[in-house]
């Protein structure tokens, strides 16, 4: 990390690598100007830069509360310094110290309104204490002040996407873009936004320009394969939900998706593989057998889905799923009906122990094989 402190005289051109020799330069900077070194809950002396920025260096290093200790010492020695209130209100907010942080950052309003750091500080506090509205004009105020302030907004746009006034997101998301067109923290929000906002082509655009920076980023990779599948280019969703897999090999949502993925494109071969593997993720198994057995099913070999079914109903013999699937694979054979009926019964009276392991449009599913297995009946 390259840290120049512009108060060390010395050290002016110094690299630091790491804000702990950042910190004993700053005391040593003390020393040389004959300024004591007290104990560590003592002032360190008259200079205020050194000290301030040795505040600043203690909230970096994660040492908050020291921090905290220093300002307020500092905050009685100059009581009209804005920038000592408005970096205690930042260093509160990180400990959700709300209260005390809204107070700090009051009074340096009240010494000068006119920077944005500490509007910026009181939008965060009170959207943290669920006062979006006056959120929102805080944040607002912070961006008449500094119009190129992207921080500000992003999370005033943020404010608006929960109230759900997309067009006032997009637009802030918009202004930032053109603001920071490259800003990793940027591309996300304005993607979070965009998606979700029928404007699929241009979180893709966002989200390709994104990853082609941030290649590590699992979630940028995954809204991508959302915006393929919006967009219905499958070829592209599997390349972006590989990119994820790298990184998270035991995601069951990103499985699961990959393999109706590969089904779409009619790679049933590859559908099968990925259901295996997705039946090997803790809390997954018994989706990824059935989705595995109806897959070989569709491929001729529902004996064979039957076996797997059969064997995981052992192990999970309370499973609705598993013997919903089962009826569904032995229903069209007619030496197999009575077996399907069997299956049916049982995924119905799991289902009525827990509603929760079908989906509605399964359940209606179920009842309609049940209905027509047992005759009408």
């Amino acid at each position: 990390m390259e840290i120049c402190g512009k108060c060390l005289e010395k050290d002016r051109e110094r690299r630091f690598q790491s804000f702990d020799e950042l910190i004993e330069a700053l005391s040593a900077f003390c020393r040389r100007q004959r300024i004591p070194i007290p104990a560590e809950e003592q002032p360190l002396g008259a200079n205020f830069d050194a000290e301030y920025a040795l505040a600043m260096s203690l909230g970096g290093t994660g040492k908050p509360e020291q921090a905290v200790n220093k300002l307020r010492e500092m905050a009685r020695r100059w009581p009209n310094e804005c920038r000592i209130h408005t970096e205690l209100g930042r260093v509160l907010i990180g400990l959700n110290r709300c209260e005390e942080a809204l107070e700090a950052t009051q009074r340096s309003l009240s010494i000068d309104s006119s920077r944005t750091a500490p509007w910026n500080n009181l939008g965060a506090i009170l959207a943290r204490l669920q006062r979006f509205d006056e959120a929102k004009g805080a944040f607002g105020k912070a961006v008449l002040i500094e119009p190129e302030n992207t921080g500000a907004m992003f999370q005033l746009a943020q404010l608006h996407m929960m109230d759900g006034d997309m067009v006032a997101a997009k637009n802030l998301c918009d202004l930032a873009l053109f603001w920071r067109p490259e800003k990793v923290s940027v591309l996300k929000i304005a993607s979070e936004c965009f998606l979700p906002a029928n404007e699929s082509a241009k979180a893709e655009t966002i989200l390709k320009k994104l990853v082609s920076i941030e290649p590590l980023d699992t979630r940028a990779w995954f809204n991508l394969s959302l915006c393929h599948s919006i967009r219905k280019n499958p070829s592209e969703q599997i390349v972006a939900l590989t990119e994820v897999l790298k990184r998270k090999p035991f995601d069951g949502d990103v499985l699961y998706f990959l393999v109706q993925t590969h089904v779409d494109l009619n790679q049933m071969d590859e559908a099968i593989s990925v259901s295996e593997r997705l039946g090997e993720v803790p809390g997954w198994e018994i989706v990824g057998v059935s989705k595995r057995a109806q897959l070989l099913a569709l491929q001729g070999n529902g004996m064979l889905g039957y076996f797997l079914l059969n064997k995981a109903t052992e192990r999970h013999e309370r499973s609705a799923l598993l013997w919903f699937s089962m009826a569904v694979i032995l229903s069209p054979q007619a030496a197999y009906r009575q077996q399907a009926l069997t299956a049916a019964e049982n995924a119905v009276m799991c289902y009525r122990e827990n509603p929760k392991q079908l989906s509605p449009a399964d359940f209606s599913a179920l009842s309609i094989l049940l209905r027509d297995l047992s005759g009408g009946r």
